[in-house]
């Protein structure tokens, strides 16, 4: 049944079934074979007791290299060399990762065996650049350290290898590499493998490879077992699994360690033959280390912890690094993060303060649009009311409005019937003359002066909040959200200039920021951005980043709900939340496991010897985007059906809450394509369309999407034409007297 509903889906995407037509022709029985001899598929028969010997492979099979590709450790070794006092020539200081290459493919030619020994590569190097006998040493010394550092055990493999000896099970480890005997059973032990008795086989002491199946003669000889009686588990499925059937060793292929898509990005150099720097590799080794370590958080929803993971991880980490980084620079001594979307970054931002010693004060600030917004109002304007008041999405009720302005629903609706009467009830939807009206009822006199006494009580409180928590101290400060229009911040400038009687330079770090309020940014009003600038935004014609706030958001989410108001109680001032202080939408959702996944990834990067002011900001922001833009674009269906039932709420006052990207019909996506007020269907429309079926997703792409609103756009203009011909045309009278005096 399985297979049925597979086949099913995979129709419904044509793009994703040829390819996967493809995927068969070009893999052919190599693919087939992968897919039998996958480690699922044997691990009951491995664990029955079938054989009387299990082997495994060490390097991506029990052991993990935490910092990416093995070309990560030669760049470790560069950055010793740069930070030590070594008299090193500048090509070796510049360019060591390509020597190292090099010496180690020229000992190979050079040598008579299969394999050759670590201090071969090395002795071959000090010849060839003149190195004496201590930098030599001190070389190798550095890579070893860097290797042993960079190690982590694979989760998997070393619970079985646990099982397996609780089973009393004969257990050996087989490997091809330069890296001596002893110092790969040191890695083993590290990672909790490898135990006294257990059989160890490296090439460089036999000078023999895998590859060529001599390693394993030497292991049956050795072992004194028949090749029927042994399973051999490894990563290279030449080497581990051919190699191993073909001299009647029962191979299982293992392939959890390889990278996969949002790794392989981190990998990526700015050429083909150029590898990444080494921050990239670490994040790549991090997020493949986040996604192995699932097991341990069992979570839940699997896809969720995986985003979490390998994609909000990197994103929230950077942002925050970024920010403690620069606030430390700018002697900055407190930092206070906004809810709700601070939450995680609050908690990210503790754990990077210990790992690297910041001396900076973090603090988490109970806040939200619909608890600044109105303490904010001090005089009746568009720029103070309107622009959030009368914010029409999805829809607008008076209710709505009421509630934004702490307002009684029905008396603000006696007060509209007075002037406009064109509203029977609160509930009613309301149509943009309506609105008009609305905002025309703000400027009367009983409204406006409601409205301002109604502001100014919950002025007092907010006030009160933000002297208990130092906003009013003498100290440099600053806030922290993921940022948007800033109005959160100018809220909280005019609360503060008001009730102090003064000016007050406030700053705020953010994860972008549009051009729609450029009027804020002042200088005692300065706003610094990390990802998307105001500048930029304006220059970027790519719709996906215009999309990318509303993903940002769920990425930030957290678990308590939205902050109404501010209470005093037994001398301290306490925030008010709607409905409880928890948020059982979200926990439904998944928050548990997606934060999970973020914190195993930051948990995985803790190298506090990388500088992030060394690394370029453009290099970094560029492979981030790159990383969201592959996820909104080339998101899987499982993932657009994770996120896409995230209860996304774009009213202030949380009146309505809906699905950030809904499963729609073949007609719901026609009325979309159809309406000019898109937003109010789906917030992301390339995940509604991976979860939708195939004749919705023809709809919704893009051509055809612009091609149905130009049919609307040509039909009202018609209608429109149409309606005008069908008025009755008003005949004057004329006028006699006025034009017997032109005449």
């Amino acid at each position: 049944m399985k297979k049925i509903k597979t086949a099913i889906r995979l129709l419904c995407r044509p793009r994703q079934f040829f390819s996967a037509i493809w995927d068969k022709f070009r893999l052919g029985y190599r693919g087939v074979l992968k897919y039998k001899y996958q480690i699922r598929r044997h691990e009951k028969a491995i664990l029955k007791g079938e054989c009387s010997l299990v082997s495994f492979d060490v390097f991506d099979t029990v052991v993990v290299r935490q910092s990416g590709l093995p070309e990560s450790i030669f760049m470790e070794v560069q950055e010793c060399i740069k930070k030590s006092n070594e008299t090193f020539s500048s090509k070796f200081k510049n360019h060591f990762v390509q020597i190292r290459q090099d010496a180690e493919a020229a000992a190979r030619s050079e040598s008579g065996h299969e394999d050759i020994r670590f201090d071969e590569i090395y002795t071959w190097m000090s010849k060839k650049y003149r190195l004496s006998k201590k930098l030599n040493s001190k070389l190798m010394q550095w890579e070893l350290q860097a290797e042993k550092a960079s190690i982590q055990p694979h989760p998997y493999i070393v619970n079985l290898i646990k099982k397996l000896r609780e089973k009393k099970q004969r257990i050996i480890f087989v490997s091809d590499m330069y890296l001596s005997k002893d110092f790969i059973k040191e890695l083993l032990i590290k990672a909790g493998a490898y135990q006294k008795g257990d059989g160890l086989y490296v090439s460089s002491e036999h000078r023999v490879f895998k590859c060529t199946g001599k390693l394993y003669e030497i292991v049956l000889e050795k072992e004194q077992c028949r090749a029927q009686d042994i399973y051999h588990i490894g990563d290279n499925f030449y080497s581990d699994v051919l190699m191993s059937r073909k001299c009647r060793i029962k191979g299982v292929y293992l392939s959890q360690a390889f990278f996969k898509r949002y790794e392989k990005l981190w990998l990526k150099g700015e050429s083909k033959r150029k590898v990444s720097k080494l921050i990239f590799q670490r994040m790549a080794g991090a997020s493949r280390l986040a996604r192995l370590n699932m097991g341990h958080h069992k979570p839940v929803k699997e896809v969720l912890y995986h985003i979490g993971a390998q994609v909000a991880g990197p994103i929230i980490y950077s942002y925050v690094l970024w920010i403690l980084t620069k606030a430390k620079r700018s002697r900055i001594k407190r930092l206070y993060f906004l809810a709700r979307d601070g939450q995680i970054l609050f908690e990210i931002a503790k754990i990077i303060k210990e790992q690297r010693g910041i001396e900076i004060e973090l603090k988490y600030l109970y806040v939200s649009r619909q608890a600044w917004f109105l303490p904010a109002v001090t005089e009746i304007n568009e720029k103070s009311l309107n622009r959030w008041a009368l914010y029409n999405l999805p829809y607008l009720t008076l209710r709505i409005v009421a509630r934004r302005l702490s307002l009684n629903p029905q008396w603000l609706l006696t007060q509209f019937k007075e002037r406009f009467n064109t509203i029977a009830d609160v509930d009613d939807r309301l149509s943009e003359q309506q609105i008009e009206e609305v905002a025309c009822l703000f400027k009367t006199q009983v409204v406006s002066k409601e409205i301002l006494k109604r502001s100014a009580q919950l002025r007092k409180k907010a006030f009160a909040y933000f002297s208990q928590e130092g906003l009013c101290d003498e100290i440099s400060w600053a806030i922290v959200d993921i940022g948007w229009q800033g109005n959160l911040q100018y809220a909280l400038k005019t609360i503060l200039e008001y009730e102090m009687g003064c000016k007050k330079i406030v700053k705020g770090f953010y994860l972008g920021l549009t051009d729609e309020n450029e009027a804020n940014y002042t200088p005692s009003n300065r706003y610094y951005a990390y990802l998307l600038k105001p500048k930029e935004w304006k220059k970027a014609n790519d719709l996906i980043l215009h999309n990318i706030f509303d993903h940002l958001e769920i990425f930030t989410s957290a678990d308590h709900s939205m902050t109404y108001s501010y209470k005093g109680s037994n001398g301290s001032i306490k925030p008010l939340f709607k409905g409880g202080r928890s948020n059982p939408a979200f926990k439904a959702w998944g928050i548990k496991d997606f934060r999970a996944g973020i914190k195993e990834f930051v948990k995985h990067l803790n190298f506090d010897d990388v500088k992030f002011e060394e690394i370029e900001e453009k290099d970094y922001n560029s492979k981030l985007l790159s990383l969201l833009r592959l996820y909104m674009v080339d998101s899987h269906r499982q993932e657009a059906i994770a996120i896409g039932d995230h209860p996304h709420v774009v009213d202030q006052a949380e009146t309505y809450v809906s699905q950030f990207a809904p499963k729609m019909s073949f007609l719901k996506a026609f009325s979309y394509c159809y309406s000019y007020r898109r937003n109010a269907y789906t917030r992301c429309v390339q995940f509604t369309s991976r979860r939708s079926c195939l004749f919705s997703q023809l709809i919704l792409k893009k051509k055809s999407r612009d091609f149905i609103y130009s049919i609307r756009i040509l039909v009202y203009k018609k209608l429109r034409a149409f309606s005008r011909l069908l008025r009755p045309q008003k005949s004057y009278p004329i006028d006699t007297k006025s034009v017997e005096a032109i005449v």
